[in-house]
Parts: structure tokens; sequence; C-alpha cells
């Protein structure tokens, strides 16, 4: 995880570089001389199956192919934490070339509090969703990463492994 990219992504989101709350549709920006793609994602029941759908294209087209179902399940536990937290706003990025065969994704929302992993009810329909980031990524945490004044925030962030990251058409 690099903080620089988190706050040249906040950078980005501050600027107001048309990828507004009510955007139906993901950007892609360059940033710190990698690819990257962010998406302010509308808020709703559909929310993780639109970041599942959007995240699984986006991975396919990169050449990371490997990586999908991995991604997709972190981003989709990721939104619905923070949609169930109560967040206005939710913002998914995925960066293929993190590092060597690593693919970073992140989750910034506006929901107070910060993520907690409990010890799961194994019969309850919630409650596993960090369990499941936690046995997927390599590595992941947050962080607060607030917009400006009065917008606070924070990042949750996970890195992937995928031997396929790098070597997608970049479209």
């Amino acid at each position: 995880m690099d903080v620089r990219r988190h706050h040249s992504l906040c950078a980005s989101l501050r600027s107001g570089d048309g990828n507004d709350a009510d955007s139906a549709s993901p950007s892609s920006t360059r940033l710190i001389d990698s690819r990257f793609e962010k998406w302010d994602v509308p808020i709703s029941d559909q929310a993780p199956g639109q970041v599942r759908r959007w995240a699984a294209d986006l991975l396919t087209r990169w050449g990371a192919a490997d990586a999908v179902e991995d991604a997709v399940t972190v981003l989709t536990e990721l939104v619905t934490n923070a949609c169930q937290a109560g967040a206005s706003r939710v913002i998914v990025s995925i960066e293929p070339d993190a590092g060597p065969n690593v693919i970073e994704v992140c989750v910034w929302d506006d929901a107070p509090g910060v993520p907690q992993k409990h010890e799961p009810d194994l019969s309850a329909e919630r409650g596993r969703g960090l369990f499941m980031v936690d046995a997927l990524a390599a590595r992941w945490g947050h962080h607060a990463l607030p917009l400006g004044p009065g917008c606070s925030g924070k990042v949750v962030w996970a890195d992937l492994a995928a031997h396929g990251a790098g070597s997608g058409d970049g479209a």
C-alpha cells in the first residue's frame, strides 16, 4: 500500500474530474505513472453487484483474469460493509500495477467508524466479510483519508496476488 497513491486519489476526487457521485460509469485516471481506474459508485442495493461486474470486466481487459475472483469478492465485501455502515458516498479503485504481481483494490467511504474484524457467527447471514478479505488478500488495512474540510472518510485497501497483473493492453 502506497499512501502517496491514496492521497493522489483524493486530490483527483477533489479536483472535480467529471466523475461525480451521480455518475453511473467509472473513469480512468493516470496516477503516478500507473494504470488506475476509479468509480464513484451510486449508492443503492445494486452497488455491490455493479462493482463486481465492473471489476471483473476491467481486470479481464487488463489481462489479470487470474485475480478476478479474489478481487470481486474483496470489493463486494468492502462495498457492502460501507453501504451497511451508512456511507453516502463510496469510491472504488483498482490499480493492477501496484507492485510486482500485485493488484491493489481500494474502497473509500464517508461512513463513520472503521472496519473491525469480529469473530464470525457461522450461522449468521452477515459478519464474515473482513474474514474473507483477510483470507484472500496478501495484506490489507485501512486509514483515515478525508477528502477535505468537512468531509471525513477512510480508505480500506487490499493487495491481491496476480501473475498476469501487468500484461494487459491498458485500454
